[in-house]
């Protein structure tokens, strides 16, 4: 059984795409080490091309291939809501769960990827630049995995001076 991973990302360019699909791959590869069945990775560009190609590659699949859509939160998910990834979708976005669909057919990162960076500057830094450790701590960015649950709105306006005094952080010039 071959498996096609839908992704949200990799912009609206071909060399964006290929590159994102790299990036997935290397971390499907350490998350499965020796798997002998690597899923094919697809960026979609945005979540609602993600979700549409996701719907139109399942209408188009055979029975050797397993379709998943993985896509950001974007909100934390509410218990109370959405007791699977197709509730919170269903709630969120008001995507239905496709005919013949499972379950694990959806799957969703974090609320947003960036919260990833602020959920660990430090490898950001090892990986991309040395200046942004002097960033970092100019900043008063610390390692924080809550980072990863935070919700959306208070992720991105941390360049609001009066939003980054509530959260105890320093704004972003």
């Amino acid at each position: 059984m071959v498996v096609r991973l839908w992704v949200e990302g990799g912009g609206d360019r071909d060399a964006l795409r290929r590159v994102c699909a790299m990036g997935f791959r290397k971390y499907v590869e350490r998350v499965v080490p020796n798997s002998r069945r690597m899923p094919q990775i697809i960026p979609c560009g945005g979540r609602q091309e993600a979700y549409d190609n996701f719907c139109g590659g399942l209408k188009r699949a055979d029975r050797g291939l397993f379709d998943v859509l993985l896509v950001d939160a974007e909100d934390l998910v509410e218990p109370r809501h959405a007791v699977t990834p197709w509730g919170h979708l269903l709630q969120r976005d008001h995507w239905a769960q496709p005919e013949g669909a499972i379950d694990e057919q959806a799957q969703l990162m974090v609320v947003t990827v960036e919260a990833w960076l602020v959920a660990d500057p430090e490898a950001l830094a090892s990986r991309y630049m040395s200046d942004f450790v002097a960033e970092q701590r100019e900043h008063r960015l610390s390692r924080d995995p809550g980072a990863l649950v935070t919700p959306r709105e208070e992720v991105y306006p941390v360049r609001d001076p009066a939003v980054a005094a509530r959260l105890g952080v320093a704004a972003w010039p």
